[in-house]
């Protein structure tokens, strides 16, 4: 009869490092979760349209500004640091910037941020 041998198990596989690890633009991060949509998906030369969240989170941390006057080193964020710049410019004022998505070309002009409480008027 053959004899079973225990050989030892391999070790466990490295865990996948999570999505949100990697490092990109604002710009790269949109294109890539769908928040710029090219004008026409042929034509890759033409242009491309960001949705309203992206807009709006461009414009609050200064993303493009940041891009046109430091082109030679690029803003790298997270996605999840992404993601959090989206959902503040979404609730700006009540909520402040994702300070870790601010470039730190934009960050002096909102050290003095506080963020405004929410009211709600009574319909009469």
């Amino acid at each position: 009869m053959a004899e079973q041998i225990n050989a030892p198990s391999a070790p466990p596989a490295p865990a996948p490092k999570p999505q949100s690890a990697e490092r990109l633009t604002p710009a790269q991060w949109a294109e890539r979760l769908g928040y710029l949509v090219a004008a026409d998906a042929r034509l890759p030369q033409s242009e491309s349209f960001a949705k309203p969240e992206h807009a709006a989170a461009d414009a609050l941390h200064g993303w493009s500004r940041y891009a046109y006057h430091y082109q030679a080193t690029p803003f790298l964020i997270t996605e999840t640091d992404y993601r959090a710049a989206l959902e503040a410019a979404m609730k700006y004022p009540l909520v402040a910037p994702c300070a870790a998505a601010l470039p730190p070309s934009e960050r002096d002009r909102f050290k003095d941020f506080k963020p405004k409480a929410a009211t709600v008027k009574a319909a009469k």
